[in-house]
């Protein structure tokens, strides 16, 4: 096409939508073209080749999409990106050999949407002083200064903190006159024990709020929640298992089974949970979700949005068969592909970089000098942030609710809600 839309949304300033026309490539002197420097990005996945995780092909897809928008309208002067996928293992320490291999390719930058690896890699890439990108959330204690991951979300603890302190404030079926009785039975992987650790440690901080009743953690391997179900029946709020921990129990979930036992709480959780929608659309996983709140970070699709705008169009232009309704038809490209935004920070801040060392001075460590410094603000919201001490890049969530009778989540409050850090 002749003409595309092109967003670039400006630091500290309002998103700015910029259209632009295809022109021909730069000239350098005497009419021959300027030298480009290409610069790889290592995607490192932690499925194996033969049987990629749903998940992992459509972040990669985002990822892939992203990069050629940025490639084929020149939105790094004098940059070619180069993503260089590597899928790696399961078992998170046998990507220490991936990575090296990566490394050794000559990649500049490590990118992973999987918050096992980048934990396991952060000694690795502290020491080898190579900046890692991942868009999931990971543990505080990873994330270190001066450390050189650097986490496009937030920490476990810090969503978990958020979502009770808007609960409290904000939920108009919060108890009037009496705590609020509050469970979870949450998947037992590096994400659930952070989560259910941050959600015990706001209740005792908050004593005037909440009355911790109990947590449970679970492999994944159970497909019978009697237990936890008897033990949080009597509970206000619940954060129910997402679908890491359900998916070989299909429907039969504890979320599933604690509503046809009867009981009544409302489901309060985070972006984990819209896995579990997404693999069903029946009436009756509606029902079982429905009223549930959850926090993103980042605009839904049915949201007035340029970077929601800029998504639907690198959706339909790359995969064709993804057109239509974005969030009903195709359980597939739901909120992994809207991992464009979190990509997009990270090609903002290489560009960045680009601009203050220039394309062949480009390396590690400006790529880590402009990563500790960016902010990124939206119609007058510092979206996204970091600097010499923070290493999670998001700043402010908004708060969803799903709605089984129109069978989508919809934003319950206009406002961006600020990151809670300490409980």
């Amino acid at each position: 096409m002749t003409n595309f839309r092109c967003i670039t949304l400006m630091k500290k300033a309002s998103l700015v939508i910029i259209l632009m026309t295809l022109t021909l490539p730069l000239l350098g002197a005497c009419g021959k073209p300027a030298e480009v420097r290409t610069i790889t990005i290592g995607y490192l996945q932690g499925s194996m080749p033969l049987s990629p995780l749903p998940d992992d092909v459509i972040i990669e897809e985002a990822f892939d999409d992203l990069i050629k928008y940025y490639n084929d309208n020149n939105l790094i002067p004098g940059v070619r990106l180069e993503p260089i996928p590597y899928w790696g293992m399961e078992a998170p320490q046998r990507n220490i050999s991936c990575y090296e291999q990566l490394k050794e390719s000559g990649v500049d930058v490590i990118f992973t949407s999987s918050a096992d690896i980048a934990q396991f890699l952060s000694p690795v890439v502290n020491e080898d002083k190579m900046v890692l990108f991942t868009t999931e959330t990971i543990d505080e204690d990873k994330l270190q200064p001066p450390g050189y991951v650097f986490c496009i979300g937030s920490t476990p603890r810090q969503e978990a903190y958020t979502l009770l302190k808007w609960v409290a404030e904000n939920d108009t079926d919060f108890p009037s006159g009496r705590l609020a009785k509050l469970g979870a039975a949450v998947c037992d992987d590096s994400y659930g024990r952070s989560f259910l650790a941050g959600l015990e440690e706001y209740a005792a901080v908050h004593p005037d709020q909440y009355e911790w009743v109990t947590g449970y953690l679970d492999d994944g391997h159970k497909c019978n929640w009697s237990t936890e179900v008897g033990a949080l029946k009597d509970c206000d709020y619940v954060v129910p298992t997402y679908h890491h921990c359900t998916q070989q129990c299909g429907y039969a979930g504890f979320a599933a089974e604690y509503r046809e036992s009867a009981y009544t709480a409302k489901f309060i959780g985070t972006d984990k949970h819209l896995s579990d929608i997404k693999y069903s659309w029946s009436p009756e996983e509606w029902n079982v979700w429905n009223g549930t709140l959850l926090i993103r970070s980042s605009q839904w699709w049915n949201e007035e949005s340029d970077i929601v705008d800029l998504t639907k169009t690198l959706l339909a232009e790359n995969h064709p068969l993804a057109e239509g309704n974005y969030t009903k038809d195709l359980y597939l490209y739901s909120y992994e592909y809207l991992s464009v935004a979190k990509v997009y920070v990270m090609l903002e801040i290489i560009k960045d970089a680009v601009a203050s060392s220039g394309p062949e001075g480009f390396n590690s460590d400006a790529l880590y000098e402009a990563a500790r410094s960016f902010s990124l603000s939206i119609d007058g919201v510092e979206r996204y942030s970091f600097n010499g001490t923070k290493r999670t890049a998001v700043n402010y969530v908004g708060v969803y609710e799903v709605k089984a009778d129109e069978k989508d989540i919809f934003r319950v409050d206009p406002d961006w809600y600020p990151v809670v850090s300490e409980p």
